[in-house]
């Protein structure tokens, strides 16, 4: 009976696994990017990146094939397992292995801030006017406008510009110059569909327009745990230049042994 659960460690920490996990992960998000040509990019991840389980649906010589697939969320977990489990059974318990640990904490926590994001994340639209400061932000749910957050500040539009292609009425690229009011403090910001804008604990995007630019729409995202994913590739790094720094201080200090 005690073998089993050795068995399930080996098999969960096996680098066979992990780098079926990296070569599946590389395949599902090429099938996810496919699918969100045929169903947009919100329903897309919800479906695929955001499921335990997923299928994908197409014709192919008038037939209809579905394939089910393991769905973002398994692969995070089983990655975490593995992660986990990896670390337990390769990380040496000295100093050497300090910095391989910290490399699979850091991968477990790009893992977890995935889910973190998914769960806290908010999402929703503004439609800011000139003259007319906004604080709602609103989402769309079976055509049904709902109010999802109220700004602690305000945002206004102060002018809106739109750039056509050459001799032409279509729309290269659009910005809208907003002034974000908090507290007495008026901050101009200008945001393009390129070049997003930061205030609080909020990002907006350029999304669309009305009325001839004299209304301006504005993604608006919330996400807390939007940090994580760039301290833990910091962590990354950090472990890595350490494991390598010692490995490399161990070797010259193993040659200026041989040759005293």
């Amino acid at each position: 009976m005690k073998e089993l659960p050795l068995k399930i460690f080996y098999i969960f920490s096996s680098p066979i696994l992990t780098a079926f996990l990296l070569s599946y992960a590389a395949a599902f998000i090429f099938i996810a990017t496919l699918a969100s040509s045929q169903m947009g990019i919100a329903q897309m991840q919800a479906q695929f990146i955001e499921s335990w389980a997923a299928v994908f649906h197409f014709e192919a010589a008038g037939l209809d094939i579905f394939i089910p697939l393991i769905g973002g969320k398994t692969i995070g977990v089983l990655a975490l397992a593995n992660i986990a489990a990896a670390a337990l059974r390769f990380t040496r318990r000295n100093i050497e292995g300090f910095g391989f640990a910290m490399v699979h904490a850091a991968l477990a926590l790009l893992i977890v801030s995935g889910f973190l994001q998914g769960k806290w994340r908010m999402e929703g639209a503004m439609e800011i006017q000139k003259g007319e400061p906004a604080t709602a932000v609103y989402k769309m749910e079976g055509g049904k406008k709902f109010l999802l957050a109220t700004l602690p500040f305000s945002v206004e539009l102060k002018n809106f510009e739109r750039q056509n292609y050459k001799n032409s009425d279509i729309a290269k690229g659009y910005s809208s110059l907003v002034e974000f009011r908090y507290a007495g403090k008026k901050i101009e910001k200008l945001i393009s569909m390129n070049e997003p804008a930061s205030f609080g604990a909020w990002t907006f995007y350029q999304s669309s327009y009305a009325r001839g630019g004299e209304t301006s729409i504005l993604m608006a995202v919330k996400n807390p745990a939007g940090l994580l994913p760039t301290v833990s590739i910091a962590l990354i790094l950090i472990g890595m230049a350490f494991t390598y720094a010692v490995k490399i201080f161990k070797k010259s200090d193993e040659k200026v042994r041989n040759n005293s």
